[in-house]
């Protein structure tokens, strides 16, 4: 086989600048570009009239027939973003004409800890994303998908704009307001997005200015607070609803169903759980707990992370002169691991308009807070009852530390009014630690998006490839005869994907596969020995001239599919043509 020494690659302003003395480059000579069989002898090379601008140490080149001061700006800095009024304008950064293939970056070291240990030595999981974060896709995927049930033919069909509804939580006990709800999740037919409705059953608003609460919690936005979309009245159910469309957060469970599993049951600090006496009539008020990954006991760092993003939700509901009046473990959702939103706000201003100042209703929010936190430590729904607070507050003390009770002291305590700031103060430095395990999520996540990045890139080369080789309708087209280019082309698919041992055997290595589609993708100048199915002939070539026979082959096709397009709605317009004419 034929080897050829070929130059590296130095981009004309780069010579253009050693022509003029530039830099310490000055001696470098750098040879004139090999001829191309593909190209005219006589053609002249097309110089275009470049203006150099400096900014920060780095020069840049534009056109200055074609790009103005504003292109300048985009790329300095300043006018970051901004659109380009000339089309086809091309910027070049000035280099030092060295372009290389880079591998796909590895996993960030940051982000080596937070990995599964399977990723060292699993190539899959190292290419692709992790299982684990597949799997919550999927599942949350498979939760939007879900279809309406024959076990609930009463359902109706639709209620307005929304359809394919399907029950969440149906026939639940009667909460403190008083009014039957249920949940369903529906299809908006708006803009084909999954939302949840909240039924407030037997309830009919005694004219429109009842539902005005509803738009200042319309208005809020954030990010522990479950989005409230709409709120209408209506008859599908064959009786007087009220229906409240929230955001759909698929997947996710109550505090509730989390750390206490669907019977509504208890879990105990001691492990096994903590058996409680009702004072009034004696009855053991004891069920099982239902984390199995605590052992019935709420770890106190994930106690904190609860209480900082309680607040969080608090802060930004009394930011906006509204009460939650819903916190509750029943209330509040768990979204993946341990992110909170707090749900069905708003419900309580619609059904029981609460008279009293606002300023007394987020302090009541307060006390709740303080309830809820005193519920999960306990790990007994019962905990806050004002006969069981005493000795509830004693269990914290015993298994966590003096901020934990001084938190839950101050929330339930007689003292002035409560604000979130107050909490703040209590929470300290445990805010700081809840940040890193933010940002720690973070860098997995980008780290996971990056890496799907390079397989969605992989994925396009791959059926640009496919659409080429061996298409059925070109077998008798000489131009499409597998010699020449198409021929590279089908010798390049079988040595990247039908690899065979020394006896024979089929041979899958998804390293081989990754590192040649990336270096074809690059079109690095690198050659390989292409070995045909007659094992006859040898044909060495560069990733660089593969990449060129793929785009003209695909070129190619690209031009007959627009041709036959063009042809099809000509011979359309023919027929409607005709047609007319005989009518």
């Amino acid at each position: 086989p034929l080897s050829l020494q070929v130059p590296s690659f130095v981009p004309k302003f780069a010579r253009m600048q050693m022509d003029n003395g530039g830099g310490g480059n000055a001696g470098l000579v750098v040879p004139p570009p090999p001829s191309t069989s593909g190209f005219r002898a006589d053609a002249k090379e097309f110089v275009p009239r470049v203006v150099p601008r400096t900014h920060g140490g780095t020069t840049y080149y534009h056109q200055a027939n074609r790009i103005g001061q504003q292109a300048y700006d985009a790329v300095a800095g300043r006018g970051l973003g901004a659109p380009l009024d000339q089309r086809g304008a091309n910027i070049v950064v000035n280099t030092d004409g060295t372009f290389s293939y880079q591998p796909p970056a590895p996993p960030a070291p940051h982000t080596g800890k937070f990995r599964p240990r399977l990723a060292a030595t699993n190539t899959k999981i190292a290419q692709f994303i992790s299982p684990a974060l597949q799997m919550e896709f999927r599942s949350r995927h498979l939760a939007k998908k879900a279809k309406p049930e024959t076990l609930y033919p009463e359902l109706p069909q639709a209620i307005k704009h929304m359809f394919d509804i399907v029950p969440l939580e149906v026939g639940s006990v009667k909460p403190p307001s008083g009014y039957q709800q249920s949940v369903y999740k529906a299809t908006s037919a708006r803009d084909g997005q999954h939302y949840v409705m909240r039924r407030v059953h037997a309830f009919c608003p005694i004219n429109a200015n009842a539902l005005a609460p509803a738009e200042s919690w319309m208005r809020l936005q954030a990010a522990h607070v479950v989005q409230l979309r709409e709120c209408f009245p209506t008859w599908a159910f064959r009786d007087d609803s009220l229906i409240l469309v929230y955001d759909y957060h698929p997947f996710s469970v109550t505090l509730k169903e989390r750390h206490f599993g669907r019977g509504g049951g208890a879990g105990g600090c001691g492990g096994g759980g903590v058996t409680m006496v009702d004072a009034m009539t004696d009855a053991k008020l004891r069920s099982i707990a239902a984390d199995p990954t605590a052992d019935g006991v709420v770890p106190e760092e994930l106690m904190w992370q609860y209480v900082v993003q309680l607040t969080a939700a608090l802060k930004s509901i009394h930011s906006s002169g509204l009460a939650a009046r819903s916190i509750d473990v029943s209330k509040v959702i768990v979204m993946g691991k341990c992110k909170l939103l707090l749900s069905a706000c708003g419900v309580m201003d619609l059904v029981m308009p609460d008279h009293q100042q606002i300023q007394q209703q987020q302090t009541e929010d307060m006390i709740a807070l303080g309830r809820l936190v005193l519920v999960l430590a306990t790990g007994n729904q019962h905990a806050g009852r004002r006969d069981l607070v005493a000795r509830s507050i004693s269990m914290v003390a015993a298994h966590y530390s003096q901020d934990m009770k001084d938190l839950i002291m101050c929330l339930l305590g007689p003292a002035p009014r409560k604000t979130v700031a107050d909490v703040m103060t209590m929470i300290g430095a445990r805010f700081y630690h809840h940040i890193q395990a933010l940002q720690s999520g973070v860098d997995l996540l980008e780290n996971e998006a990056a890496r799907e990045l390079e397989n969605g890139r992989l994925f396009r080369l791959l059926c640009k490839l496919n659409t080429i080789v061996e298409r059925p309708e070109h077998n008798m087209d000489t131009r499409w005869a597998e010699t020449g280019d198409l021929l590279l082309i089908k010798l390049f698919r079988d040595y990247v994907f039908h690899q065979v041992t020394e006896s024979g055997k089929p041979w899958m290595d998804m390293a081989h596969i990754v590192s040649c589609m990336n270096k074809l993708k690059a079109g690095v100048s690198e050659e390989i020995d292409l070995l045909c199915r007659d094992e006859d002939t040898v044909v060495r070539v560069s990733y660089k001239g593969l990449r060129r026979s793929i785009d003209a082959a695909f070129a190619e096709l690209s031009r007959a599919m627009a041709s036959a397009r063009g042809g099809a709605a000509t011979r359309g317009h023919a027929r409607r043509g005709g047609f007319g004419g005989a009518g």
